[in-house]
């Protein structure tokens, strides 16, 4: 079920509580930037949260996802990086990530890895890519 109304980007309770955590680490941080790291079904509930933020916060979210279940597209985020491994065998389950793959949102990546665990296939390398990213975008903000 859980799994159901994220595909249907409702919000459920792991978005309530996802919410909830990035209010308080933006009350508790003030001018400094949230990094927003999700894998699969972290991102659909990520993605849940947000619709509960204010635009002042979601500015403050730099935001990276990895895996083919959900991709951010929410342009009041500070930063966007989706990746998905060439081999990742989870379905787009949402309609709109057909969208964004085919607008370049998504990065897919080959490193002739196989399979869909994070470590495995997206790791280190994946967190440093998403970095790079983000620092690039953000430098986009400043101009």
């Amino acid at each position: 079920m859980q799994t159901f109304t994220e595909a249907l980007g409702a919000i459920n309770t792991p978005s309530l509580n996802f919410a909830d955590t990035v209010r308080v680490i933006s009350a508790n941080n003030l001018n400094s930037n949230i990094d927003v790291v999700a894998h699969i079904q972290g991102g659909s509930i990520a993605n849940g949260g947000l619709a509960l933020l204010t635009d002042k916060i979601k500015f403050t979210i730099n935001a990276k996802s990895y895996g083919a279940q959900l991709a951010f597209s929410n342009p009041k985020l500070n930063s966007i990086y989706n990746e998905r491994g060439v081999n990742d065998p989870i379905p787009f389950i949402d309609p709109r990530n057909w969208l964004n793959n085919l607008n370049g949102n998504i990065t897919t990546y080959s490193d002739g890895k196989d399979g869909h665990g994070f470590i495995k296939n997206y790791g280190v390398e994946a967190i440093l890519r998403g970095e790079a990213a983000e620092q690039q975008q953000n430098g986009n903000h400043d101009n």
